[in-house]
């Protein structure tokens, strides 16, 4: 805005006049910068009340917070269980399908083969 103060300055003294595009082009800038202090403005005037909410809030949420976590704990454990016992349980079909792909084949099998049964 300075350098178009500045700008609108220089014309002035120097006996010419602006044009209509950069008077229309002043305005608009001035404008823009009435709102955007206007929006900043009211949202300082709404912080207040908002960081007193925030503060009640945020012991409220982290309690809630760690009631779940102690709840998702658990039940990732679950699931982790779940999956161990699917995977042991399946070990029977695990080895006969991959001796499926592989039998009579022998150069497709690899030194580092996973080991599917103990």
């Amino acid at each position: 805005m300075a350098c178009a103060a500045a700008s609108l300055l220089l014309t002035h003294t120097a006996g010419c006049q602006t044009s209509r595009l950069a008077e229309k082009r002043l305005e608009k800038r001035r404008l823009s910068t009435r709102v955007v202090f206007e929006m900043c403005s009211r949202s300082e005037a709404r912080r207040s009340g908002q960081l007193r909410r925030d503060l009640d809030f945020i012991p409220v949420n982290m309690t809630r917070h760690g009631e779940k976590l102690e709840h998702m704990i658990g039940y990732v454990g679950y699931l982790a269980e779940r999956d161990m016992e699917r995977w042991q349980a399946r070990q029977p079909e695990y080895v006969r399908r991959a001796g499926a792909i592989l039998r009579g084949k022998p150069e497709r099998i690899e030194r580092s083969a996973v080991l599917m049964s103990h």
